[in-house]
């Protein structure tokens, strides 16, 4: 348990004596200081890996550092709890993300994404990560065609295969929960990572599905930018857009029951952001229906409260 106490104010007050306020201070310093040595250490790490790759140039020399510094985190979060902490995050953090860009890269895709989310999994259970669990969830869904994107200035989210995407994610969050009390208690509170970021891919599906509709197996007509179709499609955009506002509203009441405050606050937001997409979509952006869009935010509000 952590406490914040003023120490100054503490012995202004007569809490706490001279002595007790210098051994406190001197203790409160011992960890700043590791946590210090630590970001040093690991940016040192991280600098060095980098000016070697970009020199060298080779997929091989990233797959040693990779799988090396990978393997380097986890002896550190599993042998050293406090005092190495930090660095055995940064490190398992960098090294996680070059060996799998690295094996995605060797392997042109294909078998190195499935070898790259086993790889985060593995890595989630050696080291207790959740940040590796999370990865590990990403990454699978990139095998069913979810994907973000940059290009000048401009971030893309995409999910090609809505429906697919809502069926697995949403099947597999449900067996998480479902089986989380027979799942070994180490593995526990992993599980429930995995499974709060099924539910975030769901709900992303649903908002692209809700958007542009899935046509499942039909092929798009050009390149994916364009968005061009050649035919509409299977199930449209107003289908997702029902089901996802019906799925919500039960899940808010599911979760305010269980008393499953997560699910619940994703919920509400995602709720949120469905009603503004579909409301400036099909009002269209102006001051009359922002104003309006502020309104109906605020009744809202004044109605769950």
């Amino acid at each position: 348990m952590k406490v914040w106490l003023d120490l100054d104010q503490l012995l202004a007050a007569g809490e706490i004596t001279p002595e007790q306020h210098t051994r406190l201070t001197q203790l409160g310093k011992s960890p700043q200081s590791q946590t210090l040595v630590n970001i040093a250490i690991a940016f040192g790490v991280i600098a060095t890996a980098a000016g070697a790759l970009t020199w060298v140039q080779s997929i091989e020399l990233a797959l040693f550092l990779g799988y090396g510094l990978t393997g380097l985190g986890i002896y550190l979060r599993r042998r050293s709890q406090e005092t190495w902490h930090l660095l055995g995050i940064m490190l398992l953090l960098v090294g996680a993300l070059m060996a799998a860009i690295a094996t995605v890269i060797h392997f042109e895709g294909g078998i190195g994404f499935v070898i790259a989310t086993a790889l985060f999994f593995l890595t989630a259970i050696l080291a207790q990560s959740h940040l590796m669990a999370i990865c590990g969830t990403l990454s699978l869904a990139s095998l069913s065609g979810t994907a973000t994107g940059y290009w000048f200035s401009s971030y893309y989210l995409i999910v090609e295969q809505p429906t697919i995407s809502i069926v697995c994610f949403g099947l597999l969050a449900a067996l998480i929960y479902g089986l989380r009390k027979w799942i070994l208690e180490q593995w526990q509170a992993l599980s429930v990572t995995v499974a709060r970021t099924s539910l975030l891919m769901v709900n992303f599906a649903f908002w692209v599905g809700s958007l542009w509709g899935d046509h499942l197996w039909r092929e798009p007509r050009g390149s994916w930018w364009n968005f061009g179709w050649s035919s509409s499609p299977v199930i449209p955009g107003w289908g997702f857009g029902i089901i996802w506002a019906i799925a919500l509203v039960a899940l808010m009441i599911w979760s305010q029951r269980q008393n499953q405050l997560w699910i619940l606050y994703l919920s509400l937001v995602f709720f949120t952001i469905h009603f503004y997409t579909q409301y400036f979509e099909r009002f269209q952006f102006s001051p009359l229906s922002l104003l309006f869009g502020g309104l109906l935010a605020l009744s809202g509000a004044f109605g769950w409260r």
